[in-house]
């Protein structure tokens, strides 16, 4: 939110057909529910049900509000059909006009620079990642792209009484505090 204009990322306000694979619903985080014209923009990192709420999305979109995700993809299988296709039919039949950008593309909306930055999931699935810029600030979203700076200690003993052993870098052993830190801890994982 900036100057009273309202952004989101891979918003989702239910979790659609993840629901019977994620156990018992008073033990899942709590999803935030927009209200119904409240949004001036929403970014889509890529169009998997976990990350695109179609009818969330458009309950919460203002009238002439944007949406906006990475270029439309050729389906090279019934997977990204099922996988990628829905989000893709129900944004159309829903009405919504979604704006496709490449990486290095950027928006604006309202306040906001939105930038489509290049990215990749765990699989190497292409996806987009959004830098968001408004005043002074700044936010980078990766989608499915994590950066996860948990350390790793060299061995862990585990219940059973053997020893667990990592192969553990410098830059994975601590906390990154530097860039190049950070680099290597995303490199490790």
């Amino acid at each position: 939110e900036h100057e009273g204009s309202r952004l989101v990322i891979d918003h989702i306000a239910t979790l659609g057909f993840f629901d019977e694979f994620l156990g018992e619903e008073e033990q899942r985080d709590e999803l935030v529910q927009l209200e119904a014209g409240s949004l001036d923009a929403a970014l889509l990192t890529h169009l998997h049900r976990d990350h695109a709420d179609p009818e969330a999305i458009a309950a919460a979109l203002e009238d002439g509000g944007v949406v906006a995700g990475p270029e439309r993809i050729r389906f090279n299988s019934p997977m990204q059909q099922f996988a990628v296709g829905q989000q893709e039919d129900a944004l159309t039949e829903l009405g919504i006009d979604r704006k496709t950008l490449s990486a290095g593309e950027s928006l604006e909306i309202g306040p906001f620079t939105a930038t489509a930055c290049k990215s990749v999931d765990g699989i190497g699935a292409e996806q987009v990642a959004w830098l968001v810029t408004a005043g002074d600030e700044s936010v980078l979203h990766c989608g499915d792209t994590i950066y996860a700076d948990q350390p790793l200690l060299p061995e862990v003993k585990l219940d059973d009484g053997t020893t667990w052993r990592n192969l553990v870098t410098p830059e994975k052993a601590k906390v990154a505090e530097t860039l190049d830190e950070y680099r290597g801890n995303y490199r490790y994982n």
